[in-house]
């Protein structure tokens, strides 16, 4: 590990963001509460607080000449633009005082725990991002119950925010918080280890390699059998991957992403049809990933390979068919800039059933 790793995490209210902050700083990281800087900017004194109290007015000043946080928030959380407001003031002084706190942490990891790092780009600069999530209705349920919100100011709150799956889908990891405090320690700690010890190679399947062939058909098979991120069906083995792989066109390529000694991730690039020659420019991407790897980066990794790929072969533009009730593939294409061009209406059938699919593209 680097002399000092800079990781950003991040969640919407309620997913247990800050849980995952206390959990890393028991493990030994050093974690930088951003939301706590942000609170205290706000303070009489500081350079933000006359610039906040004049964009929203003296009636959210408290009687002991603070700022009332509930009148404030009662303003904020129903009026996206008055969010804005005060994000545009606030954050320059956060941002400043954040990175002057890194740059006091000589090794180790930092982290750098906010609920708007993402909106903001906080996190561009840093080593990773990790997200943590939780189902609407349990945050809304979690608000109600510590503290004290009415069911419908928890639902504005939660709903005043960005969607999850948009910051999921950029995350290197991701965190899913729905069940108990052990299950999220038990996440936590495992993410940790990871972090820790287990790197992630990018490369392109081997031709004639019957072990890629059959990590690749492994992948494969995970993710058909979720039957809720391809359109894929049936069983792959070794063999037949291998003689997939061997039969690859020059302009086509498997990379694949290689950790704890196996195959865990893999994206194709192959022509869009390979008749007419009219359509040579078009590439096709598909994109797989095991379960427990999903939201480390991974499929951000095989699309610098895939993309570099594709521009040095010839290609101009590149399509996906995505599931459209699969919103994770849908937010990680377009987190790498894909732009959505229309439904499929009944695209495909799986089990019997027809689904339809998005069609997105990206020019190169």
């Amino acid at each position: 590990m680097r002399q000092r790793l800079v990781i950003g995490l991040t969640g919407n209210i309620a997913t247990g963001k800050s849980e995952v902050g206390r959990i890393l700083a028991g493990l030994g990281a050093h974690v930088i509460d951003a939301d706590r800087v942000a609170h205290d900017a706000i303070r009489p004194g500081e350079p933000p607080f006359d610039a906040v109290v004049c964009a929203f007015g003296p009636g959210i000043v408290a009687p002991n000449g603070t700022i009332d946080r509930a009148k404030l928030g009662a303003i904020v959380f129903r009026d996206r633009a008055a969010l804005q407001r005060l994000e545009a003031i606030v954050h320059p002084t956060v941002t400043a005082e954040v990175d002057r706190q890194i740059a006091q942490v000589r090794e180790g990891v930092v982290v750098v725990e906010a609920i708007k790092l993402i909106e903001t780009g906080m996190h561009r600069p840093y080593d990773e991002l990790w997200v943590v999530t939780a189902p609407r209705a349990v945050q809304i349920a979690r608000l109600v119950e510590t503290r004290g919100l009415s069911g419908e100011e928890a639902a504005l709150r939660v709903d005043a925010q960005s969607p999850q799956e948009a910051k999921a889908a950029q995350a290197d990891r991701i965190i899913e918080n729905h069940g108990d405090f052990e299950q999220l320690h038990r996440k936590v700690e495992a993410a940790w280890a990871q972090l820790l010890e287990e790197p992630v190679t990018i490369r392109a399947a081997r031709r004639g390699d019957l072990g890629d062939a059959a990590g690749i058909a492994a992948v494969l098979n995970s993710v058909i059998a979720e039957r809720r991120y391809t359109a894929m069906a049936g069983h792959w083995t070794a063999e037949a991957e291998q003689a997939y792989l061997d039969g690859l066109r020059r302009r086509s390529e498997v990379f694949v992403a290689e950790a704890a000694g196996g195959i865990v991730g893999l994206q194709s690039i192959a022509p869009f049809v390979s008749y007419p020659s009219n359509m040579d420019h078009v590439a096709e991407f598909g994109t797989f990933i095991l379960a427990d790897y999903r939201g480390r980066g991974i499929g951000h990794g095989l699309a610098e390979a895939s993309l570099r790929f594709t521009r040095t072969h010839g290609y101009e533009k590149v399509v996906v068919f995505v599931l459209a009730d699969n919103p994770v593939g849908l937010a990680y294409y377009r987190s790498l800039g894909f732009e959505e061009r229309g439904t499929l209406q009944r695209q495909t059938k799986i089990d019997g059933v027809y689904h339809d699919e998005v069609i997105l593209e990206m020019h190169l």
